[in-house]
C-alpha cells in the first residue's frame, strides 16, 4: 500500500492530498486508468441559483450547460467562484483532498469562584476573589474544504463513476449562554455537505448540489451572504479515452432532485390547494407559484437540489453545529462576609461585589440546525417513472427559553422544525406539491436573541414543492 500526503502548515492551517492504492501484483496486467477531478464551488443569488436550475430542468445531460451559465455569471459579477479543487487519481481508488484550518474551541468550563472569606468596606472587596468561568477542555474543528472521493472509469474510459463526499465547514459566529462571571462564549459551525454517487462523462461537468453556506468565504474568495446559494460541480477528465460510445438505454441512470420551500399568503394558499386535480402531480400549481414569486407576492424560503443514482441514496446537508448547555452549576455565595465601617470620605468602588456567582454552562451538546435531505430514488426500465423516497427537513433556532430567577436565570433554545417523509411518483421534469406547513417564526441562523416571538405568522403559509429529473 502507498500512501502520498502533502502537508503544509502556516499560521496553522493544513493542505493535503491523500491517494490510498493496492500495488499491482501482476506487472503483465494493464495499468488501471487515470483521470483528473475537478471540483467547484460557485457563490450566487438564491433566486439566480433557483432560475438557473429551472432553466435546465429538460436537458437531460445539464451540467456542461448550467456551469457555461455560472461562469456567465461570474463574468458579470454576479456569481463568485469560492473554493477550486483539483485532483489525480486512479481508477479503483479513494482520494482525499482538503484546504483545512485547525480551529481550537473549548468544550468544558470551570464555575466561577469566590473566596469562602470576603471581607468588604464602603462597597468594595478589599480581602478575598473573585475568579471568572475559565475554560478547562478544548477540542479541535478543521475549518474548509474536504473531498473524499472513490473513483470507478468504465472501459470506454468516456464514464466515470464517483462515491462522493464533499464537505465545506466554517466559522459561523460564536453564541454566549450564562451571564456576569458565568458568561462564556461557544463557536457556532456551518457544515454544507454531500453524500451520492455520480456519473461523470469524460470531461463533461456535473451539477451535484445546491447549498446554503450561512457564513462567510475564505477571505481570498466570495463571501457568500446568508441569502446566497452554492452550486457544487464536479467534472472528471480522463486519459485517452477511447471512441465515444452511443448511451446505451439501459445503463444506470441519475435522478436529480429539487426542493423548493415556498412561503405566501394563506388565502392564496388555501385557493391554490383547493384546485389541486388528483394527487397534486401537476406543473400548473409549481407555475402559479412562480408567478406569485415574479409578482413579489410569495418568498423562495429555500431550495435544495441534489442528484444520486437509480437505486442509491443521496444526502445534503446545510447546517449549524449549534451549542447550547444542558446543566449549569449551583450560585455560589461566601460562607464568611465581614463588613467594617465605610471610610471617610468614601472612596471610589474599585473592586465591586461579585456575588453569587451565576449559575455557570456546564454539560454542552451541539444540535443541528438548517436544511438535511435524504433522498433515495429508482428509475423505471423505459425512463418514464421515477419513484421517490424523500425526507426533507428543516430545523432552525428561534429564541430563548428563559427560566430560573435572579443568580439562577439560565436560558434555553427554542427550535421550529418543518419536515416530511414521504413516497412519490414523478415523471421526469414533473413538479409536485409535496407538503403544506404553517409559517415558521423569525429566525436566526446566526445567534438567538430572547426578543425572537415564539410563534410564526398564522396568514402565511409555505408550500413544499419537488421537481425531479432523469439525466
Amino acid at each position: 500500500m502507498a500512501i502520498m500526503t502533502l502537508l503544509v502548515l502556516p499560521g496553522m492551517a493544513r493542505l493535503c492530498a491523500e491517494n490510498v492504492t493496492i500495488a499491482n501484483s501482476n506487472p503483465n496486467q494493464p495499468a488501471a486508468p487515470q483521470l483528473r477531478l475537478s471540483c467547484e464551488w460557485i457563490a450566487m443569488p438564491h433566486a439566480e441559483a433557483n432560475r438557473l436550475i429551472h432553466s435546465h430542468a429538460a436537458n437531460p445531460d445539464p451540467g456542461n450547460a448550467l456551469h457555461a451559465s455560472a461562469e456567465k455569471l461570474m463574468a458579470a459579477g454576479v456569481g463568485k467562484l469560492v473554493q477550486q479543487q483539483l485532483i489525480h487519481a486512479i481508477s479503483g481508488q479513494q482520494i482525499k483532498a482538503g484546504t483545512l484550518r485547525h480551529f481550537p474551541y473549548p468544550t468544558e468550563h470551570d464555575a466561577p469562584m469566590v473566596s469562602t472569606k470576603v471581607v468588604m468596606q464602603g462597597g468594595n472587596v478589599i480581602q478575598g476573589d473573585f475568579r471568572r468561568a475559565e475554560p478547562s477542555s478544548f477540542q479541535t474543528q478543521d475549518l474548509g474544504f474536504d473531498l473524499s472521493v472513490e473513483c470507478t472509469v468504465d472501459d470506454t474510459g468516456h464514464l466515470a463513476d464517483l462515491n462522493l463526499a464533499a464537505n465545506w465547514t466554517a466559522h459561523a459566529d460564536d453564541q454566549k449562554w450564562g451571564q456576569g462571571l458565568s458568561e462564556i462564549s461557544l463557536p457556532v459551525f456551518q457544515r454544507c455537505s454531500v453524500f451520492t454517487q455520480a456519473l461523470c462523462r469524460h470531461d463533461s461537468w456535473k451539477l451535484v448540489a445546491q447549498l446554503r453556506p450561512t457564513a462567510p468565504a475564505p477571505a481570498a474568495a466570495a463571501q457568500p451572504f446568508a441569502s446566497d446559494r452554492v452550486l457544487l460541480f464536479i467534472k472528471a477528465t480522463m486519459d485517452e479515452p477511447g471512441p465515444a460510445a452511443a448511451p446505451d438505454a439501459t445503463s444506470v441512470q441519475e435522478i436529480s432532485v429539487l426542493h423548493e420551500w415556498i412561503e405566501l399568503d394563506s388565502q392564496i394558499a388555501d385557493s391554490m390547494m383547493d384546485g389541486i386535480p388528483g394527487s397534486g402531480v401537476t406543473a400548473g400549481l409549481r407555475a402559479a407559484a412562480q408567478g406569485l414569486l415574479d409578482a413579489g407576492k410569495a418568498t423562495l424560503i429555500d431550495s435544495t437540489y441534489q442528484i444520486t443514482r437509480s437505486g442509491q441514496k443521496s444526502k445534503i446537508e446545510s447546517v449549524l453545529e449549534f451549542p447550547f448547555p444542558t446543566a449549569h452549576s449551583t450560585p455560589k455565595v461566601p460562607l464568611t462576609i465581614i463588613e467594617l465601617p465605610a471610610p471617610t470620605p468614601p472612596l471610589p468602588i474599585t473592586r465591586p461585589v461579585f456575588w453569587p456567582t451565576p449559575a455557570c454552562p456546564q454539560s454542552l451538546e451541539r444540535h443541528l440546525a438548517g436544511t438535511s435531505i435524504e433522498v433515495e430514488a429508482v428509475a423505471s426500465d423505459d425512463g418514464t417513472t421515477l419513484d421517490i423516497s424523500t425526507a426533507p427537513q428543516i430545523h432552525l433556532p428561534v429564541g430563548l427559553q428563559p427560566h430560573g430567577h435572579g443568580s439562577g436565570f439560565v436560558t434555553q433554545p427554542r427550535f421550529a422544525t418543518l419536515k416530511s417523509a414521504t413516497r412519490i411518483l414523478l415523471k421526469p421534469s414533473q413538479s409536485a406539491l409535496l407538503d403544506s406547513y404553517e409559517s415558521m417564526p423569525p429566525s436566526s441562523l446566526r445567534v438567538l436573541s430572547p426578543a425572537s416571538p415564539p410563534t410564526g405568522n398564522p396568514k402565511r403559509r409555505i408550500l413544499l414543492f419537488i421537481t425531479a429529473g432523469l439525466q
